[in-house]
């Protein structure tokens, strides 16, 4: 074979099976590649057939000429195997890079289509996996509360106008709820996933409003702590129409 490159028919070992379960699939890959292991899998049916797709000494793979082919082989070292009866597979251990690797293994793919007819099998190579991987949708809704460790407490603990715990969860498991604060010091409530706007809008009113009772709270227990401190006297203590505590003290 003129390139040098072939399938050799051999029996995996212990060590050879231990590298292949290790190894990460392309697809799942990403962009980070090099030191890494990944396998890929091709639409040829044997190593046999392999062999025939490498003894074209005018496919280049992908490669502008032979030069560029042999500096990719020379990457790492490349095993091509068959397990259970499937597709031939491709183990690439070293530094190949991602977007030359993808070009390699569906220029193979072609030539064995092109050779046998076989069903064509290609690598996105624009996106660098076979499926690509969706923004899942966001949005997010202002607030006025300030204290994190408060909101998450809330969060955590309360319903928030959900009927049972049950169903909570099940809005929760729409995707996620983040907190995001903003420059003023307040937080947005960010929703990422397939969440009910309206749902959404019904839950950042509720936690906002166990919040601002949370606040009231916190606020009236150290006024009462700095009142009993000072000696003062509480005379009256009145909730007005607005839910504000309005207290009397008597200071002599």
């Amino acid at each position: 074979m003129s390139l040098h490159l072939q399938s050799v028919p051999r029996s995996l070992g212990s060590s050879d099976l231990d590298k292949i379960d290790a190894a990460v699939d392309i697809t799942e890959l990403g962009d980070k590649v090099n030191g890494v292991s990944f396998k890929v899998k091709t639409n040829v049916d044997n190593l046999a057939g392999m062999d025939v797709v490498f003894d074209n000494p005018n496919n280049f793979f992908g490669f502008k000429n032979k030069q560029k082919l042999m500096e990719f082989r020379n990457k790492g070292e490349m095993l091509f195997y068959t397990q259970g009866g499937q597709k031939v597979e491709i183990l690439f251990t070293g530094n190949f890079p991602g977007e030359d690797t993808i070009n390699f293994v569906n220029a193979i793919c072609a030539e064995y289509t092109k050779i046998t007819g076989a069903p064509i099998l290609k690598i996105d190579s624009s996106e660098k996996i076979e499926e690509k991987k969706k923004e899942l949708p966001k949005f997010k809704i202002s607030t006025i509360m300030t204290n994190s460790y408060v909101i998450e407490s809330i969060m955590r603990s309360s319903f928030l106008g959900f009927a049972s715990q049950e169903d909570l969860m099940k809005f929760k498991g729409n995707g996620k709820i983040l907190l995001n604060k903003t420059t003023e010091g307040t937080y947005d409530i960010m929703f990422v996933g397939d969440f009910n706007r309206k749902e959404a809008k019904s839950y950042v009113q509720n936690l906002t409003d166990e919040y601002k009772e949370a606040i009231q709270e916190i606020t009236y227990n150290k006024v009462m702590d700095k009142i009993k401190k000072e000696k003062y006297v509480v005379e009256s203590e009145v909730v007005d129409n607005n839910n504000s505590i309005i207290l009397t003290l008597n200071i002599d």
